[in-house]
């Protein structure tokens, strides 16, 4: 008994498990012995991930579009979802009904903990697949530009304690009105010194 991956894309595909790599040509279906279930569920699991991020081919950078500013978008500028069934599904068209059938129990002790974790990640694909959404956030995230404006520049010692809780302009007012001859280069406390009975007439 042999079991097949087949690699429905268009385009080649490298899947990689134990550190090597397993090369496919668009539409190539190559044949496995039994004891490389979980590799092809591995390899199907890399394939329908990158088939389903090229399904999100831009950014909305609409700033008058809430609903999709800075989300990831389909082909048809609708707001781009990964499912677990969609994952799923492009998954059973790599290794089939392969999907679904149980890894064998391995006689061996020493496999019985990377079975567990096989069945464990099999189970997990609703959290991996969180994982994925976050990562595709990320991702597009960095390619949204800015929707508000940069925030103004703090407010200088001098604008945001005016002497006497009077403001600048109503010093300068007043000083001018008094026949005083201000300067650019005054401050408020020689503004205010101005007005003061002791202060010197322009």
């Amino acid at each position: 008994m042999k079991y097949t991956f087949f690699n429905f894309s268009t385009e080649p595909f490298t899947g990689r498990f134990g550190g090597q790599p397993y090369p496919f040509s668009p539409g190539e279906t190559q044949s496995f012995d039994p004891d490389k279930h979980y590799m092809l569920i591995v390899m199907a699991k890399q394939l329908a991930d990158r088939e389903l991020l090229r399904k999100a081919v831009s950014v909305g950078r609409n700033a008058n579009d809430i609903e999709k500013f800075g989300k990831a978008l389909d082909a048809a500028g609708n707001i781009f979802t990964m499912t677990v069934e969609g994952r799923r599904e492009l998954m059973r068209k790599a290794i089939g009904d392969l999907l679904d059938t149980p890894i064998p129990t391995p006689d061996k002790s020493d496999e019985v903990g990377s079975t567990q974790e096989t069945e464990a990640d099999i189970k997990g694909l609703k959290d991996q697949l969180a994982q994925m959404k976050e990562m595709l956030e990320k991702l597009t995230a960095a390619a949204v530009p800015q929707g508000n404006p940069p925030p103004p520049p703090p407010p200088s010692p001098e604008s945001s304690s005016p002497s006497m809780g009077m403001a600048r302009s109503l010093l300068e007012e007043m000083a001018v009105d008094a026949g005083h001859t201000i300067t650019p280069e005054m401050s408020k406390e020689d503004l205010v010194n101005l007005l003061s009975p002791t202060g010197q007439t322009g």
